[in-house]
Parts: structure tokens; C-alpha cells; sequence
């Protein structure tokens, strides 16, 4: 049986379960516990055994940005690296995402680790991956007229750091918030499909390619994501 701990406060008795929560749109209003089947939480979510039982990791409200929020995702190739690396991470890490949206110069995911290896490994390395094909793909490419303002400035961000041998592409940090509540889950979800329309990019949610809106409208998106 999976570890839970009660938490109690004068507005609201919950579990929080210490195993990855995968959120259903299931809502309930009292607390109730089946040792067979389900978590309930009261007035937030139902979560099947089933499911969580197929996660090893929490779920994980994340965000990695260029330094100086310099838009180097405005170029199709870069965008692609950025494809390529997750997917890789998927397919050989375990890294399981359940909504994205790559904007021109940061991500948001939700994500999760199906592996003993914690989000924050996974993401060390995808962001050390990238940034050495990025800058490898920026220092040669004759096409790109703000190539010598960029490179100058991810130099300079990586001058002052011992561990950086060259330029710095990201931010330190991914900001990770823990998601648990069906309701906390539903304003991410809608917070990363929604960065494209606030940005005036498109009209709808599921217009803007690079994004898991296109797979939670119905359609095959770039990424394989777990729609919840």
C-alpha cells in the first residue's frame, strides 16, 4: 500500500499521496479512501490506482528560459533541436510530458519522471544537450544576421561562471512547481496553452504548432504527450 499522510486545516481535509498524482476531471465533494481502487480528495480529484501506479514521479509545473529572454526560437531549426531533445528524452530517459508550449525564448512543461531518475536529472541534462547543439549550430550559421549580438551576449552570461567553458544558453533553474490539486493542474495546463494567444501569435489555442494544445484539441501534435 502507498504512503499517505493526512493534512488537516480548518477549510479543507485532504491526502496527499506520496506517489505521482495523475489528475482525472473527476471531482468529489467528501473524503473518502478505497483501498482497492481509488484516492478521493475532497472537492479536488480522483485519482485511479491504475494510473498512478504507472507513474513513479510527481507531476512538475516547469519553465526553462534564455538568458536575457534573447528569441532564438523565432528560427524553425532551433525550435526542432528543442523537439528532437525531448523526444529523445522521452523515448531513453523516461521523461513523460503531459502539456508543453516552446514560445521564442522559453518552455513550459508538465512533466513527470517514469524512471529512478529525478525531472530535475532529466532536465540537467536535456538543457546541457541544447545548449551545446544550439550554440554549435549558432557559431555556423552564416544566416543568421543577429548571430555575433547573440553569441556576445551568452558569452557574457557565461563569463563569470567556472562551470561554463564558453557561453551560457539558459537560465540556471526551472522554477518546478508540485502539482497535486486537480485545480492547480487545470490553471497550468491552461496558462501553457494560452502563452501563444496572450502573445497575439494566434487566435486559438490550437492553432499554434509548438504547443500540446494541438494533441488536447484532437489532432497529432510534434510531441507524444499523456493527456489527462
Amino acid at each position: 500500500m502507498r504512503r499517505f499522510q493526512r493534512i488537516y486545516n480548518p477549510l479543507v481535509f485532504c491526502i496527499r499521496i506520496f506517489s505521482p498524482l495523475v489528475v482525472s476531471d473527476r471531482l468529489k465533494t467528501f473524503v473518502s479512501f478505497d483501498f482497492n481502487r481509488t484516492f478521493i480528495l475532497s472537492n479536488q480529484i480522483s485519482i485511479s490506482m491504475d494510473t498512478a501506479n504507472r507513474v513513479l514521479d510527481e507531476l512538475y509545473f516547469v519553465t526553462s528560459t534564455v538568458v536575457d529572454w534573447i528569441d532564438i526560437f523565432t528560427r524553425p531549426k532551433y525550435k526542432h533541436i528543442i523537439l528532437e531533445s525531448l523526444a529523445y528524452c522521452q523515448e531513453k530517459k523516461g521523461l513523460r510530458i503531459y502539456a508543453w508550449v516552446l514560445m521564442s525564448n522559453h518552455l513550459h512543461m508538465i512533466v513527470s519522471s517514469g524512471t529512478e531518475a529525478t525531472v530535475s536529472d532529466i532536465l540537467r541534462d536535456f538543457k546541457k544537450f541544447t545548449s551545446k547543439r544550439i550554440m554549435a549550430e549558432l557559431e555556423t550559421d552564416p544566416q543568421e544576421s543577429r548571430r555575433e549580438w547573440m553569441l556576445d551576449r551568452f558569452r557574457f552570461a557565461g563569463a563569470n561562471d567556472k562551470k561554463i567553458s564558453k557561453y551560457r544558453f539558459w537560465q540556471e533553474g526551472n522554477h518546478p512547481e508540485l502539482i497535486y490539486l486537480h485545480d492547480f493542474f487545470l490553471q497550468k495546463l491552461n496558462y501553457i496553452h494560452n502563452n501563444p494567444v496572450k502573445q497575439e501569435i494566434v487566435a486559438r489555442q490550437e492553432d499554434y504548432l509548438y504547443s500540446s494544445a494541438v494533441s488536447y484539441a484532437g489532432d497529432k501534435g510534434l510531441l507524444e504527450v499523456i493527456l489527462v
